[in-house]
């Protein structure tokens, strides 16, 4: 599988703008009080009825509703590139 990166200058820059002199404890302390602020209800959780199909070098794309109207088919989402 081959995946792609690309780097936005102009991201970077901005992002290191505004998290200036954040030191990476207290980015890792941030991150470990955000995730106490979720709780997820799995009761709802159905299983992955695709995941027979993957193999280990495979990639699943999940559109959002308004997404996968405009791109109901795989070849549809192939057409417009």
């Amino acid at each position: 599988m081959n995946i792609r990166f690309t780097w936005e200058r102009q991201k970077a820059d901005s992002n290191r703008q505004e998290h200036e002199g954040v030191t990476l404890e207290e980015a890792a302390h941030e991150q470990d009080t955000l995730k106490s602020h979720y709780e997820f209800d799995y009761s709802k959780a159905k299983p992955n009825r695709f995941a027979a199909r993957l193999t280990e070098d495979s990639l699943m794309v999940v559109l959002d509703p308004d997404v996968a109207a405009i791109f109901p088919t795989s070849e549809a989402g192939r057409s417009t590139c």
